[in-house]
C-alpha cells in the first residue's frame, strides 16, 4: 500500500478538462514538457497519475535509446536488427 503525501497544490479543470501539472512537480518526477507520457488510469474511487517510462519497444530497456521511424529502440536491438538485415 503506498502512502499519501499532499502538496497542497489545487488544480481547476479547464472548460475541455485540462489540468496543469505545476513545474515543481514536473521538475520532481522528471517529466519533461511535451516529451513525457503519463498513464491514467482508477483505482477505487481515486484518479492516478504516473509518467511512462520511455523504453525499447523490443525488449522494454530504459538505457541507450534512439528513436527510429517514431519508435524508440535500445542499442543491442538495433545491433541485432542490423545483423539479420544487412547483406
Amino acid at each position: 500500500m503506498s502512502i499519501r503525501k499532499s502538496t497542497g497544490i489545487v488544480r481547476n479543470l479547464d472548460k475541455v478538462g485540462r489540468i496543469v501539472l505545476p513545474k515543481e512537480l514536473r521538475k520532481s518526477f522528471c517529466i519533461a514538457d511535451g516529451e513525457t507520457d503519463i498513464d491514467i488510469w482508477m483505482e477505487n474511487d481515486e484518479i492516478i497519475l504516473a509518467p511512462i517510462p520511455k523504453q525499447c519497444k523490443i525488449c522494454k530497456a530504459e538505457d541507450d535509446l534512439h528513436e527510429i521511424n517514431g519508435s524508440l529502440l535500445c542499442r543491442n536491438c538495433i545491433q541485432t536488427i542490423q545483423k539479420f538485415h544487412m547483406p
